[in-house]
């Protein structure tokens, strides 16, 4: 353990020093654009876009089609946001903020049949500027002066009857210069490649990376315009994929664009083969440059039917492939996932972004299994399943992945997760440092043989959430082709949750609704193993007022689904500890958002149980108070 410990720290240093450097910006002048436009069925955050180049024919909106047909000339050119249509309907004072790369002139192009404006456009003047649309619309530019660093707050609509504003930017002096990139470079525009939004690239694409690939050293695509659409890229060993600031690399809406991918590792999704960026048993490639990559599954996942996942292209797959540098990108609309790395090695992602919530199932941000040596830093993300889920399709091991600094606007599942597919064994990882809001919980779970080693949460806090955790050892069975059959149980040991808290709870009907608590279990016969939290401070739901719910026996269902709420309403309104061996309890407080007749902690079947200043709220009719030990 001490030597492996060793090699991860070198690779890990290593990983450090690659990326730190300071992040590009989404465009010459937007850096860092976060919308607050989030929550449960609201997918407008997915289709805001930074880019370059406002001009007139391209839709003001992301998620529905309005194209520009007048703009005064003293903003064709300008740097811009192309925000979603139904954004009109938001309520608040902040609904998106970026900060300005240099001093620049922020305009708002706003509707002209809205006579009363927000309270946050007083601070603007308004201009002779104007633009129009082929839906009727006419709007005029608003504008305000803004020092290089600064944040830019755009606020509400104003009507949710009236078209949605757009918002450009212009330096106040020269234009900054795009990052380059060094070495040995082929410039996509040069190799055939068209920015017109329409002409599929796929060929001149491929064939520059070719090019890139047998070059001594490799070499660098650079995606350098407006709207580049392509089908499937087939990633080459020692090629950058470099999307410029202000680019947006587009997926194709035509199916036959995207031809399966086989690769040769026995996995559990081995025959999900379809996907925007693809890469296999490939070495040293990277993705970056500041720019969009764009799934284009906009409504509801169209073009892409809601059916089976082989069915809809991930945004990036990646299979077995060494020296991975993913950095400076923004990632949205995704079919399915946005990003799959199965089986690789050395695998760095710095200052990402995406938003991945467009209505369509599995959505998740990202995604990550039997890899080794993983660092994630600077994660920002909206996701319609999990933000970030560690799994184990194969049965190459996961080990040694470290992620810090992650903010999650809005997670439809769970913040973060190890499960659901668990074959091969996963040990060392390390989440930190983690800020967001996610319908579901925080997640360790072993159901398909997986042995569970060394998993640190630390440092989270949870904006919104419907339980505090679970931990699940369970015995699905489930295998693959190539894979053990059946799955034998596995193990879940040396789990720690430190300094977590939640500030909000939420009611999740379609979960069997109010105050089910959390589950942290092992079965039968094979304990949870040395379980640890430290200073957690968590906030339930509570509500419930039946106290046989107290002393039911719950059942136990090691091939069951697991989720928060899959043993029903539990004995505990807090945390319901069962089948395990080494649990310590130190500094953990108990709240609960109403009253409950529950206790917030429920031991049965535990041993070795150490607890040092727990809290649990209590009632009148609370039966049990603080920890109660269930015979």
């Amino acid at each position: 353990m001490e030597n492996r410990m060793k090699k991860y720290l070198i690779v890990s240093a290593a990983l450090i020093l690659l990326s730190c450097v300071e992040s590009m910006a989404d465009t010459r002048l937007i850096r860092s654009l976060d919308v607050n436009d989030v929550g449960e069925n609201n997918y407008n955050a997915s289709h805001w876009i930074a880019q370059g180049n406002l001009r007139a024919g391209v839709s003001m909106y992301g998620d529905e089609e309005a194209l520009i047909t007048s703009l005064s000339p003293k903003l064709c050119g300008a740097d811009w946001i192309q925000a979603a249509f139904m954004s009109k309907r938001f309520r608040g004072s902040s609904l998106a903020v970026f900060t300005l790369k240099c001093a620049a002139k922020v305009y708002i192009a706003h509707s002209d049949a809205l006579a009363a404006k927000p309270s946050w456009l007083e601070d603007y003047e308004r201009t002779s500027y104007t633009m129009s649309n082929d839906k009727g619309d006419r709007f005029t530019f608003y504008v305000r002066s803004f020092r290089a660093g600064d944040t830019v707050t755009l606020g509400e609509n104003g009507d949710p009857d009236r078209p949605m504003y757009l918002a450009a930017v212009v330096p106040e002096g020269r234009w900054p210069a795009k990052e380059r990139p060094s070495g040995f470079v082929v410039d996509a525009v040069n190799a055939g490649a068209v920015d017109d939004g329409r002409t599929v690239n796929t060929t001149a694409l491929q064939a520059a990376i070719d090019r890139c690939s047998v070059h001594r050293g490799g070499g660098t695509v650079y995606v350098d315009g407006d709207i580049f659409v392509t089908g499937t890229l087939v990633m080459k060993s020692g090629v950058t994929l470099w999307v410029s600031e202000g680019t947006i690399l587009r997926a194709s809406t035509d199916h036959g664009d995207f031809p399966p991918c086989a690769v040769d590792l026995p996995s559990y999704r081995r025959n999900e083969p379809l996907q925007m960026i693809f890469a296999h048993k490939v070495h040293d490639i990277g993705i970056r440059g500041g720019g969009v990559i764009d799934g284009m599954a906009v409504n509801r996942g169209w073009p892409w039917h809601l059916g089976e996942e082989a069915a809809r292209p991930r945004g990036i797959r990646m299979f077995e492939c060494r020296n991975i540098d993913i950095r400076d990108i923004t990632l949205i609309r995704a079919a399915c996932w946005m990003q799959y790395y199965e089986g690789c090695e050395n695998l760095s992602i710095t200052h990402q972004t995406v938003r991945n919530y467009t209505g369509v199932d599995n959505q998740d941000g990202l995604d990550i299994s039997g890899c080794r040596n993983v660092r994630v830093y600077d994660y920002n993300v909206v996701a319609g399943d999990d933000a970030v889920c560690m799994k184990a399709l194969s049965l190459k091991p996961m080990e040694n992945v470290l992620i810090e600094h992650v903010r999650c606007a809005f997670s439809e599942c769970n913040l973060v997760k190890i499960g659901t597919e668990t074959h091969g064994d996963i040990s060392n990882i390390h989440v930190k440092d983690v800020v967001g809001a996610s319908r579901y919980t925080l997640a360790i779970e072993s159901t398909d043989g997986s042995n569970i080693d060394g998993v640190t949460y630390e440092d989270i806090r949870m904006l919104d959430c419907s339980a505090p955790c679970v931990v699940w050892l369970g015995s699905r069975g489930r295998t693959f082709e190539g894979g053990p059959n059946p799955a034998k149980a596995g193990s879940i040991k040396n789990i720690t949750f430190r300094n977590i808290s939640n500030s909000a709870v939420r009611f999740v009907a379609d979960k069997m609704g109010p105050g089910v608590g959390g589950p942290v279990t092992g079965m039968p016969g094979n304990r949870l193993e040395n379980v640890t939290f430290e200073n957690c401070d968590y906030l339930m739901y509570g509500s419930i007022e039946d106290q046989d719910f107290v002393t039911r026996d719950v059942p136990e269902q090691p091939k069951a689904y697991p989720e928060f709420h899959r043993l029903g309403i539990c004995p505990a309104y807090g945390l319901y500890f069962r089948h395990i061996d080494g649990l310590h309890l130190k500094n953990v407080t108990f709240r609960t958002l109403y009253k409950d007749v529950r206790p917030g902690i429920v031991l049965e079947d535990v041993v070795n149980f150490t607890q040092e200043n727990v809290f649990c709220e209590s009632f009148s009719r609370t039966l049990h108070p603080g920890v109660w030990v269930k015979e």
